[in-house]
């Protein structure tokens, strides 16, 4: 049997005239294949990598993870309101497929697995707390974002002579 191959190297062709020739051919074809697929198998292997501890807010965003948050209420009205980039990528990546109407479906559906709801943390635990009858039956992760945790709005006139004092006092707590 006489293999007819041309063996690109570097630019130039080379066809195989003996025997040797023909098997070193197909011995450095197979070694390309094996060495393709083996790439192409880690390369596979490195992006689809389940994340299986999420312990920020960014673990969660680049996860697989599904996120909501309750339709039509002030976790919403919060998320949309912010000008935030993580908030704003909740908010986003909850609004096409959320069909959440309350905290306590999120919650169950978060008990569930592969996805993750935003809710204010004292109507979160509250709720938790109802869900499991005061027993803790779930296991759900609490994870902060540090951008909420800051923000404290006091409601109050401009004329209010309450808001002299609020500033002072304010002004106290940053200078200890």
């Amino acid at each position: 049997q006489n293999i007819s191959i041309v063996f690109f190297f570097v630019g130039s062709i080379w066809k195989p005239k003996t025997c040797t020739e023909q098997i070193i051919i197909i011995v450095s074809l197979a070694f390309t294949l094996l060495i393709y697929n083996s790439y192409s198998a880690f390369i596979t292997s490195v992006l689809s990598v389940k994340l299986t501890n999420i312990r920020t807010v960014d673990d969660l965003l680049n996860s697989d993870y599904e996120i909501g948050y309750a339709k039509n209420s002030q976790d919403e009205n919060y998320l949309r309101s912010m000008n935030i980039s993580q908030l704003n990528q909740i908010y986003l990546r909850g609004y096409l497929h959320n069909n959440i109407n309350n905290v306590s479906e999120g919650l169950l559906k978060a008990a569930r697995g592969n996805y993750g709801f935003f809710a204010s943390g004292h109507v979160a635990r509250k709720e938790l707390l109802i869900i499991s009858h005061y027993k803790c039956k779930y296991d759900i992760a609490e994870i902060p974002i540090k951008d909420t945790v800051n923000y404290i709005a006091f409601p109050m006139s401009k004329r209010s002579p309450l808001q002299k004092i609020n500033k002072f006092e304010v002004s106290q707590i940053f200078h200890i």
